[in-house]
């Protein structure tokens, strides 16, 4: 019966033609990936401009191949994603409340002269369709950052300047009126200072603009809790479709939501995300009302779960338990020596050995993250503890040791757990 369906599927879903375009379709594809990865890249994201959970994925394979993403930026970026030295760029249609007219009128005027500051970008832009909502998108998101002030200065003072600008402008046509007063009215408005903002409150903003998170993560102040509780990343709990494995994340809570099952119980579900991707928690009825409160949107929690995969869904997580995450300053400085690394003339030629408990360590995915983003010349070697099994990773895999890698590699390790020589 099995045999039936599938020659009967056969039969019209692929003929020759149809499994000839595709071949060379995805030659060409990966052609393109292979050689042109960056602008291939770009091309991809600008595919998926505003749908945030592609752009996060597309994102995280940047990352592995240590390719950059730039904040948005109104001297630099373009409608759509864009190629530059350092990176890649993120485009303006990205952005909330941001149309493809008004970004128009951005490349416009910065191709006469770049904006040099707040008051100059508002100066420039006043009057004409980039409306008050667009300015405040344009704040949070990060693209003013390059002027002369920081977010909390634009928030507070972006309308006052507007306002300003306008009066300025419906008295421009009555220079002569006022051609005996000191012309004050036309002085460049002063933005009062004021402290940033907290950088959770920045990374915030970020998420509520642009969907991701650009310039850090949240969860980026809480390696150490990655570390002490042998936490994986969403993406390696997705990927490794684990039915039944008992995890603990350290997660951010990006919604939660409560659900009336037809029995009339109470359950609830929340979006737990880190920097690799999300997945859905599930909490049960009888667990309801004990955790649904300790979830607290916004925040990074300490989730403990077991996963669940069914079918072709996507693998959901149910929570058994939540406890309050403990940033990095929180916790107790480690005793363990840090590994020392100082000879600048032979880094090449040193190898890196990691020692794991198995090959179904938890931290392997995010090992291998962190060695994809490192590509270099020094050779790596993996050491299973329960086989005592070394194995040497290809040359392709080999990887550039410096001491920023080495702090990345250790706290997931362990200083114990990785020796260079």
């Amino acid at each position: 019966e099995i045999f039936d369906d599938m020659s009967s599927f056969a039969s019209y879903a692929f003929n020759k033609s149809h499994a000839a375009a595709y071949s060379v379709l995805a030659y060409r594809t990966a052609y393109l990936r292979c050689h042109h990865y960056k602008e291939y890249m770009v091309a991809l994201l600008s595919s998926v401009i505003g749908n945030s959970g592609k752009t996060a994925e597309y994102i995280d394979d940047l990352a592995q191949h240590g390719l950059a993403l730039l904040p948005p930026d109104v001297n630099k970026s373009h409608a759509g994603f864009s190629a530059e030295e350092k990176g890649i760029r993120f485009g303006l249609l990205g952005i909330k409340s941001m149309g493809s007219n008004m970004i128009d009128i951005i490349i416009e005027e910065r191709k006469q002269k770049p904006f040099t500051s707040f008051y100059d970008f508002c100066k420039r832009t006043n009057g004409r369709i980039i409306n008050r909502r667009a300015i405040e998108a344009l704040i949070k998101s990060g693209a003013l950052d390059n002027l002369d002030a920081n977010r909390k200065e634009m928030l507070l003072s972006y309308e006052t300047l507007l306002d300003t600008l306008s009066v300025s402008r419906d008295i421009d046509g009555q220079l002569d009126f006022f051609s005996s007063f000191d012309g004050s009215y036309n002085k460049p408005y002063e933005i009062p200072h004021a402290d940033e903002y907290p950088k959770q409150q920045l990374l915030m903003m970020e998420k509520e603009m642009l969907g991701i998170f650009i310039s850090g993560h949240p969860t980026d102040s809480y390696r150490k809790s990655l570390k002490q509780h042998g936490c994986p990343h969403i993406a390696s709990i997705i990927g490794g479709r684990n039915d039944g494995q008992r995890v603990k994340l350290t997660a951010l809570i990006s919604s939660k939501r409560v659900h009336t099952t037809k029995q009339g119980k109470t359950m609830s579900f929340a979006v737990l995300e880190d920097v690799s991707g999300e997945i859905e928690g599930l909490i049960f009825p009888k667990n309801h009302e004990l955790l649904f409160p300790l979830l607290t949107e916004g925040e990074v929690m300490l989730i403990d779960g077991t996963v669940s995969c069914e079918d072709e869904k996507e693998p959901v997580l149910f929570i058994n338990n939540v406890f309050k995450a403990k940033k990095d300053s929180e916790l107790p400085e480690t005793k363990e020596k840090p590994v020392a690394y100082t000879d600048n003339k032979s880094k090449t030629a040193k190898t890196l050995y990691i020692k794991v408990k198995s090959r179904d360590d938890e931290r392997l995915p995010m090992i291998k993250s962190l060695l994809s983003a490192n590509l270099g010349e020094s050779p790596v070697k993996i050491c299973f503890e329960d086989a005592r099994e070394t194995v040497s990773l290809p040359e392709s895999k080999y990887i550039a040791i410096s001491d920023d890698f080495i702090q990345k590699i250790a706290e997931i390790c362990g200083n114990s757990n990785i020796i260079i020589k």
